[in-house]
């Protein structure tokens, strides 16, 4: 599959049936550690998080965090 139709055949979801593997895990951090920043800096950092009580209690100050931007 080349660039323009992996583009094309994205898709957006919004609820997953089962988590990701560590390995899988591992993948995705890696190639979000490669994008690029401004100036350069790449100043990623990033945490895993599985306890669904603690992801509902981030969810919901991210949501009301960004209520008080708008």
């Amino acid at each position: 599959m080349d660039l323009y139709e992996t583009i094309e055949r994205r898709r957006t979801i919004r609820t997953f049936t089962k988590g990701a593997s560590q390995a899988t895990l591992k993948k995705i951090i890696v190639a979000g550690s490669k994008a690029a920043s401004a100036g350069g800096r790449e100043p990623w950092e990033f945490i895993l998080v599985d306890d669904p009580r603690a992801i509902e209690k981030i969810a919901d100050l991210k949501y009301r965090l960004n209520l008080t931007i708008e």
